[in-house]
This record gives structure tokens, C-alpha cells and sequence, in this order.
């Protein structure tokens, strides 16, 4: 198979067992915007880069049950520079 181009990030679903601590981090930190809550059980935050929607959807569970952390990851590339 040949190389597929993309263009980033799409879509990227979390399991979270506190979703308001969640939600504002992701909201107030990193910026995104909710889009969608369904009451406690879970949601949809959205950001654009460049021009392209990135959305991530939050839902929640009793516990976070991974072998190993890279089983559920995301990583966002971020601007550490003081302005």
C-alpha cells in the first residue's frame, strides 16, 4: 500500500472518569470549544487548526482499566513559549 497523505489530527476518543475537571482542562488549557454534553456521561470538544475541525469525544467511565498508557493516547503539540 502506498503512502496516504494527511493533514492532521481528526477525531480522538477519551475515557475519563471526572468529565467537568476533563472538560475544563481541554477548554481552558488547550482552548477547545464544547461542542456537545450529554449530562455526565460524556462529550464533544472541538478545535481548529489551520484552518482544519479537530474534535475529541470524552466519555465517561468508573475507571481507567489499561494495561499500559499508550493503549488510550492523544498528544497535542503545544506553544511553550512565554508571551
Amino acid at each position: 500500500m502506498g503512502h496516504v497523505p494527511h493533514l492532521g489530527l481528526f477525531e480522538a476518543h477519551l475515557p475519563v472518569t471526572d468529565l467537568d475537571r476533563s472538560i475544563d482542562f481541554y477548554v481552558h488549557r488547550l482552548h477547545f470549544e464544547l461542542s456537545y454534553r450529554d449530562g455526565d456521561r460524556g462529550a464533544l470538544l472541538r478545535y481548529e487548526a489551520a484552518g482544519r475541525p479537530c474534535m475529541l469525544g470524552l466519555f465517561v467511565v468508573d475507571e481507567i482499566r489499561h494495561r499500559h498508557p499508550a493503549e488510550c493516547h492523544v498528544a497535542f503539540l503545544v506553544d511553550t513559549r512565554r508571551r
